[in-house]
């Protein structure tokens, strides 16, 4: 029940020997994924539901870099506070290998949603839900999606919907990152990045 601290070694990249060091054979989860933004909306969860970074001695990775690893059962995370307005831009790198959330709200009311549904990936906030690019199991994907009820955009490495689709009016307040704003449909897969902006980009 060690916790420490781990920021970025010296090219700019998560601190993967300072990792190694402090587990050693053991392994290791993740209980606060710190903002970096300065606005201190750092994701937490209790131990049962913290995503593993670290194995019987070795680092979490998808393609070669660090990653969260969420078990698809108890995994996520959460800040209650994180609150957003519209337009908002989101950025997200991650990999879903089943019909999983990649995050939510906190509650039925205010929802900006990622996840895979029907054989595709979704966005949704509130109206129309952006779909059309199929889904590919264990495919890492780097997201792009503009949550604005006039001109959404949506994309999905490069390939998306575009934009000029009104996706809804509902903003966030509180996110839950691996899993659906009931508790459940919990990511099986891994998360390496997520930004937001309070800006259509």
């Amino acid at each position: 029940n060690r916790e420490l601290d781990i920021g970025f070694d010296a090219n700019g990249n998560f601190d993967e020997a300072t990792l190694t060091d402090f587990v050693g054979a053991g392994t290791a989860t993740i209980s606060i994924w710190y903002d970096q933004s300065g606005n201190s909306f750092n994701a937490s969860v209790a131990a049962a539901n913290q995503p593993q970074i670290y194995t019987s001695g070795t680092v979490s990775k998808e393609n070669g870099i660090v990653a969260l690893k969420f078990d698809g059962v108890n995994h996520y995370l959460n800040n209650d506070s994180m609150n957003t307005t519209q337009p908002t831009t989101v950025s997200f790198v991650a990999t879903a290998r089943g019909t999983d959330y990649f995050y939510d709200g906190d509650d039925a009311v205010f929802r900006n949603v990622a996840y895979v549904s029907a054989g595709e990936y979704a966005a949704y906030a509130g109206s129309t839900r952006f779909i059309g690019v199929p889904y590919v199991n264990g495919q890492q994907t780097g997201q792009f999606i503009v949550y604005d009820n006039l001109d959404g955009a949506f994309f999905v490495n490069n390939v998306g919907q575009g934009s000029g689709v009104p996706m809804g009016g509902r903003i966030l307040n509180g996110i839950d990152i691996g899993q659906r704003y009931t508790d459940n449909s919990r990511l099986l897969g891994t998360f390496q990045e997520l930004i937001f902006w309070s800006s259509d980009l």
